[in-house]
């Protein structure tokens, strides 16, 4: 019975048909090859090796999603999980670090640190000349 399965290693790919290996497959890479506004020719960006890798350029805005699709279309690399990683919110920009709001105190004290804070202001450019 063939149970599909698969072992990945870093540069070769080995196929198991009843738990009996029966083809190995050099694993290729393709590097992401991006296209230089400046200087009007095309760069090849070497270290892309995973989906993280071609990620990290797009975000960082090294690559266009033309040419980040092309990357997983030409390394048989899942665009619906491209499209799905780069679409999904991330904490830094959507302050979900902190989801609870704290409590306020209550008004009373809140005028009185207000206060207390112009009071400070006031006085420390007052004693700024005289120091």
């Amino acid at each position: 019975m063939d149970d599909g399965r698969v072992s990945y290693e870093e540069d070769e790919v080995t196929l198991y048909a009843d738990d009996v290996p029966y083809c190995s497959v050099k694993n290729v890479h393709y590097p992401l090859r991006v296209w230089d506004e400046e200087h009007c020719h095309w760069i090849t960006i070497e270290d892309c090796r995973t989906l993280e890798d071609v990620i990290w350029h797009f975000n960082n805005g090294d690559c266009t999603l033309y040419e980040a699709r092309a990357w997983c279309l030409v390394n048989n690399a899942p665009q619906y999980e491209f499209l799905r990683r780069i679409s999904e919110p991330r904490p830094e920009f959507t302050g979900a670090y902190n989801t609870r709001p704290q409590e306020k105190e209550p008004w009373p004290y809140r005028l009185v640190a207000f206060l207390n804070r112009c009071l400070e202001i006031l006085i420390n450019s007052i004693l700024e000349d005289f120091v």
